[in-house]
């Protein structure tokens, strides 16, 4: 169990922590649908717009990533995480069926048929959502987007990079980053924060989970 929420959460934490894109400030610019004249071979004029589908669409998620950054990074991120997770269980079963094939069993049928039909870890797979939302989305957003600018300047410079990296993997991660996914967890599955420190604490100093994360 402790290795499938590893590979989880690192699958997830890939897939958002370096994907928040800054969308401060920026007003949508609306401009007015451009229009062709068409007439007929009776002469009257019939005045259709030339937009397409394709560009309202397209146009209206713009709008939305611009307008509610907040609100698109929590959808964003919350379904790249919870798809993580399925990725993840999928995987974790498939290389126990592997293991479980390579062993001496005569019952082999039979075990792999329970894998087969093992139940789809539903909370868990809420948990990743409501943590890759929140945090990853929302909070990141806020994080790397206003409170670095104002800490670290708005440079793209070696030595503003630099810290900005530096900063996030040895305060952020530790401090706030991985413990919130194990708050998240506990709020799911109904157990304490304590146990939830307890479970990251092991999984820092005995499977090497920031070490995985960096």
């Amino acid at each position: 169990m402790t290795r499938r929420l590893l590979v989880s959460t690192a699958i997830a934490l890939s897939g958002c922590t370096n994907s928040v894109v800054s969308f401060s400030g920026v007003k949508p610019t609306v401009k007015s649908a451009p229009w062709l004249n068409i007439r007929g071979s009776d002469g009257s004029l019939t005045v259709r717009p030339t937009t397409s589908l394709k560009s309202t669409v397209l146009g209206a998620v713009d709008t939305f990533y611009k307008t509610m950054p907040l609100a698109s990074a929590f959808m964003t991120c919350g379904v790249k995480a919870s798809l993580a997770d399925i990725v993840a269980q999928k995987r974790a079963a498939k290389e126990v069926a592997q293991t479980a094939q390579t062993d001496d069993y005569e019952n082999d049928t039979l075990i792999l048929g329970e894998i087969d039909s093992a139940p789809f870890e539903k909370r868990r797979n809420l948990a990743f959502f409501l943590y890759g939302g929140l945090y990853q989305g929302m909070a990141q957003e806020i994080i790397f987007n206003e409170a670095f600018p104002i800490i670290f300047g708005q440079g793209t410079d070696l030595q503003t990079v630099f810290s900005k990296v530096l900063f996030d993997s040895l305060v952020i991660t530790p401090l706030l980053c991985l413990p919130v996914a194990y708050f998240v967890k506990s709020v799911i599955f109904q157990y304490s924060f304590k146990e939830a420190i307890n479970r990251y604490t092991d999984d820092v100093l005995k499977n090497g989970l920031l070490v995985k994360y960096w």
